[in-house]
């Protein structure tokens, strides 16, 4: 019972980091599209910080994704 207490705390933490990057990732997303990163940082840095962002972000949705959102839009039924 305790090993899976413990992985399932786990699961949570590893989730929590997934939404972190992902949200890191978002951040520099936004950041290019207001055009403000011209002002806090060269291109190349800047590209590089985007790209380290992006690698994070897919590396954690590997290891530990998030759970699907449930739209509340209609499905198609056979």
């Amino acid at each position: 019972m305790t090993g899976w207490r413990t992985d399932r705390q786990l699961g949570r933490t590893a989730q929590k980091w997934c939404a972190l990057a992902e949200r890191r990732r978002a951040a520099y997303v936004a950041l290019y599209a207001s055009g403000h990163w011209k002002t806090l940082y060269t291109e190349e840095r800047f590209m590089a910080l985007m790209r380290e962002a992006i690698a994070s972000a897919e590396t954690w949705a590997r290891i530990a994704p998030l759970p699907a959102v449930e739209s509340s839009a209609p499905t198609a039924r056979n």
